[in-house]
């Protein structure tokens, strides 16, 4: 099924879904299956409830919130996809996961560290209690005094811990070693249990690139032993954030089997300059017209308002007065630039022979009889690769990415059960 098949589909499936979820009282049902794997309503509730428009999602109209829920079910069936191609490709045991994962526990349990120190600090009775006589009529300013006294306790308490737990564990640090053209296993810090810092550790950053200035990389090493200091004595206070890992991971496969993918499809950028030779199309700034316009319902009225116009009145006034189209006449037919590839065939053709200032001939389309005249123009043009290889490297990755869903798609035999189901009424 070709992609834009199957997002009709997918915003079909879940109109039908609620509109017979509404009608049954269903309280759970899947929405598809994939191969061994299923999406359920209440995931799709789910996913809806943590999207960045779940505040906006109740003052949407129907078809809104189904073409919304359809994005987010499709975005949870393909996940489930790479899930299971991740797994057969036996992934989970690829290194540069086991790293991602163990910088993502240590992560985890660092936040968890800094929150347990966090809950250490008390402000006295004493003190509270002045804090509350003095601003016993201003919530606000009390919340801020309370946050105060927290963060100034927190800085300090912080640095005494990192100071005993670098006593506990016998660290060390070697700051005089960091330099940047020294060997990758240059050990900058080290102690008991197997703690060590390479200079591999923080040379680079999150893109893989070597940082280039001493005092950025030396940064990164004391924020490199804090965290693993921290998050060392967590694992030890014996928190567990194992549920944390776990849904992470769930979501890193996928991720990692996309990034193999697109690595494979994008060797070079030699393959997306010969991608854009093939798609002048991305970089082509259509040609901008200024036009001014006037509908009304039939020919005959078209006519005689063409020869008013043609007479001397204005069409602008005219389209005030008599335009049927609601947008057009609110602004006395002025409607603004208009990229000329966009408008409707039947009027693209007829302002491609018209001159600046002249009035067209009227103009049919399933809206009504037109009239145009273009009171200016902003000639298009074409954007170098060097200007847009972002914007080639998304389209190139998009089309590999829809033939690949589909050829998943076939392999894990994905069904959309209620479509299915309401066939079979």
């Amino acid at each position: 099924m070709k992609p834009k098949h199957l997002v009709r589909q997918i915003v079909l499936t879940t109109l039908l879904f609620y509109s017979l979820a509404s009608a049954a009282n269903v309280e759970d049902q899947t929405l598809a299956t994939i191969g061994p794997l299923r999406v359920t309503s209440l995931d799709l509730e789910r996913a809806v409830a943590s999207s960045p428009f779940a505040t906006q999602f109740v003052t949407m109209d129907e078809a809104a919130q189904a073409s919304l829920r359809g994005d987010l079910l499709k975005r949870l069936v393909f996940s489930r996809l790479f899930q299971l191609e991740a797994d057969r490709l036996g992934l989970d045991d690829d290194p540069a996961l086991q790293r991602d994962l163990a910088r993502f526990r240590e992560g985890l349990l660092y936040r968890e560290y800094l929150n347990h120190l966090r809950g250490l600090i008390r402000i006295p009775k004493d003190e509270l209690a002045e804090m509350t006589k003095d601003y016993e009529e201003n919530p606000d300013a009390l919340a801020a005094a309370k946050a105060a006294y927290v963060s100034s306790r927190y800085k300090a308490l912080k640095l005494e811990t990192l100071r005993r737990l670098r006593d506990r564990w016998h660290v060390q640090l070697f700051p005089e070693r960091l330099k940047l053209d020294a060997p990758d296993d240059t050990v900058l810090m080290q102690g008991d249990d197997g703690l060590r810092i390479t200079l591999r550790d923080v040379v680079y950053d999150d893109q893989g690139r070597r940082g280039t200035h001493a005092q950025w990389v030396e940064d990164q090493l004391y924020q490199k032993a804090e965290v693993m200091l921290m998050a060392k004595a967590a694992a030890g206070q014996g928190v567990d954030v194992s549920d944390k890992m776990a849904s992470y991971k769930k979501e890193r496969l996928p991720a990692l089997l996309l990034e193999r993918k697109i690595a494979e499809w994008i060797p070079n950028q030699q393959v997306l300059r010969d991608y854009y030779r093939d798609h002048q199309r991305l970089g082509r700034i259509d040609t901008r017209l200024h036009v001014g316009m006037l509908v009304v319902r039939t020919r005959g009225e078209a006519e005689a308002l063409r020869k008013r116009i043609l007479d001397g009145e204005s069409l602008f006034k005219l389209a005030g007065k008599y335009s049927i189209d609601p947008y057009g006449r609110s602004r006395n037919g002025d409607i603004g630039w208009v990229s000329e590839s966009k408008a409707l065939p039947q009027i693209r053709a007829a302002l491609a022979k018209l001159a600046d200032d002249q009035v067209s001939e009227v103009v049919e389309t399933p809206k009504g009889f037109h009239l145009f005249t273009i009171l200016g123009r902003r000639e298009g043009t074409q954007k170098r690769f060097s200007e847009i290889p972002d914007r080639v490297r998304q389209a190139y990755i998009d089309d590999h990415l829809a033939n690949y869903i589909e050829e998943l798609s076939q392999r894990y035999q994905v069904v959309w059960n209620l479509l299915a189901d309401r066939k079979a009424r």
